[in-house]
């Protein structure tokens, strides 16, 4: 192996080991359990609200969920995930702030 091969193989070296070293930090940071499933039921209570408001923001696309069912469906099965509830609550969040709050009297 002539010297340039050598530099060359070293530096694809640590460069795979220095970019091996970042992917397992950051899914060490990654919250264990935390992403799982919820029926609309369980979604609505993970987030405080009835049943009927988060089928509205389904049906207005307002929140991030899926479908589950053909097409059309009458009674289809909403699934959702807590890491994407817990991302829009906290979008929620920023844009409530950036509008100024509400106008809730307390």
């Amino acid at each position: 192996m002539n010297p340039v091969e050598a530099l060359y193989t070293s530096l694809v070296d640590e460069i795979a080991a220095t970019v091996e070293r970042r992917v397992i930090e950051r899914l060490q940071q990654l919250p264990v359990g935390q992403d799982r499933r919820m029926s609309a039921q369980e979604a609505a209570d993970y987030i405080g609200i009835v049943r009927n408001t988060l089928y509205v923001l389904c049906k207005e696309k307002q929140i991030p969920h899926i479908t589950i069912g053909a097409k059309g469906s009458k009674k289809p099965t909403l699934i959702f995930q807590q890491s994407t509830l817990d991302e829009w609550l906290r979008q929620q969040e920023v844009e409530s702030v950036a509008k100024g709050g509400t106008n809730l009297e307390y």
